[in-house]
């Protein structure tokens, strides 16, 4: 039962972080954002297109666009494991002309108690394959 618990106990861990990325993205924070993530984390994000991000960059990026422009609408998280959550949902994307709305999953990865892998995909059944093939590293430099 110890291991069940232990495992329920990381669960919950890996979700209080997502809140917690969730809100300090929100509220624009992005000294909470970067003390969120590893300092040897990598990133693949809606935002930042192919381009493999440190958190320095990512929060760099972020912090020089505006957010409004890229919201995520209804997002639903559901935890993989404990090293491992999915968030799906809309991202919500404002161009001079129109707004588009395009799916999107990501996967996060934890060690060491933050962000340790984050990566966007097209769709939840493409990012749970990525993470049961790849791992926590997501095919990524480890």
């Amino acid at each position: 039962m110890t291991g069940m618990l232990g495992s329920q106990v990381a669960v919950a861990q890996a979700l209080r972080l997502l809140e917690a990325i969730s809100y300090a993205f929100a509220t624009r924070d992005w000294t909470a954002l970067r003390a969120l993530y590893h300092d040897e984390a990598l990133i693949l994000s809606v935002a930042g297109g192919d381009r493999l991000l440190t958190p320095d960059e990512l929060i760099e990026m972020l912090a020089a666009i505006e957010v409004k422009r890229y919201l995520t609408d209804d997002a639903e998280t559901d935890a993989l494991d404990e090293n491992a959550v999915i968030v799906a949902g809309l991202v919500r994307e404002r161009h001079a002309v129109e707004i588009t709305y395009t799916p999107s999953a990501w996967v996060l990865t934890f060690k060491d108690g933050l962000v340790w892998r984050s990566r966007a995909y097209h769709s939840v059944e493409e990012a749970r394959a990525a993470y049961a093939q790849a791992g926590i590293d997501l095919g990524m430099p480890g």
